[in-house]
């Protein structure tokens, strides 16, 4: 998976080091990080409220995948007692 940072600025006495940042350029997979938050934690369960909102705005390749992603995640939790519903709230993005 690759995100983009920006670069930070150069902090005193980290002169040559990188600062711990590290830069790459590309879309993020935001199914893959959607699911991460789903199921990621100690429990299993991420950190998925008993009602998650998703909100996007993009392209519409973007819109489509985060869509596939919450329906997916949506009809995991149909028998989850502790977990009601993710809904999603997707906007055009136009230039």
């Amino acid at each position: 998976m690759r995100f983009a940072f920006p670069v930070p600025h150069q902090m005193p006495g980290t002169e040559g080091t990188g600062g711990g940042w590290s830069v790459e350029y590309g879309r993020p997979d935001l199914g893959y990080m959607l699911r991460e938050w789903a199921t990621g934690g100690a429990d299993g369960r991420g950190i998925l409220g008993r009602r998650t909102a998703v909100f996007v705005c993009g392209p519409p390749s973007m819109r489509v995948g985060v869509a596939t992603t919450v329906a997916r995640l949506q009809a995991e939790i149909w028998g989850d007692e502790m977990l009601e519903e993710i809904f999603l709230h997707t906007e055009n993005y136009a230039l």
